[in-house]
């Protein structure tokens, strides 16, 4: 059995209200979070300022995550506006 990612990367497509978010996977899942602390499913977070394939911070291994492939500026507009739906 393989081990789970310790690090889930997500896009955030659209703010709902308060602190809850649509939330697109690499899998290209498209569901609401809430992104705050408390939430059993959060234990970070870190905004990757740089977009999709930014660097992780600091002590987090790559090779843990759960995260997108390269995806063209296509495919990117097309999450977004899965997001608004």
């Amino acid at each position: 059995m393989g081990r789970t990612p310790r690090i889930h990367t997500g896009l955030v497509g659209l703010h709902l209200v308060g602190d809850t978010y649509i939330i697109i996977t690499p899998d290209f899942d498209v569901y609401e979070e809430e992104l705050r602390i408390p939430n059993a499913d959060l234990t970070a977070a870190h905004c990757g300022l740089d977009g999709l394939g930014s660097a992780l911070p600091p002590g987090l291994n790559r090779r843990e995550g759960y995260s997108f492939g390269p995806i063209s500026a296509q495919q990117y507009q097309g999450l977004l506006a899965a997001s608004h739906h």
